[in-house]
């Protein structure tokens, strides 16, 4: 199975910058913490971890074209995945860990009489 040349693909300069963070976040160098902590903190780290979705759907449109067989064993969606990083409060952070662990929502007294 043959693909085209990933450097030639748009999302290849996020690629590097999203590589070039994780060479920094795994090499550290004290030096360079004030700068890396900035980059964890700029808007455009969202665009920067979010290539990850534009090179599996990369991957993923010659595999099924050329391996389908593969989807099943390794079923991902290549890149339709709903998750987006952002900012959220307390309450919502709470009621996700409660949806992803299938805890059921607590209820109040008034709630349980009205059952």
């Amino acid at each position: 199975m043959e693909t085209s040349d990933p450097t030639k693909e748009k999302w290849w300069d996020e690629f590097i910058d999203l590589e070039n963070l994780r060479d920094e976040v795994v090499h550290t160098k004290q030096a360079k913490s004030e700068d890396r902590y900035s980059q964890f903190l700029s808007k455009k780290i969202f665009k920067t971890i979010g290539v990850h979705k534009e090179i599996i759907k990369y991957y993923g449109y010659y595999i099924s074209k050329n391996k389908r067989e593969l989807l099943k064993e390794y079923p991902y969606n290549f890149g339709f995945d709903e998750f987006i990083p952002g900012l959220m409060s307390k309450a919502n952070y709470e009621e996700s860990i409660r949806d992803l662990r299938n805890i059921p929502k607590k209820t109040t007294k008034r709630n349980s009489r009205n059952k």
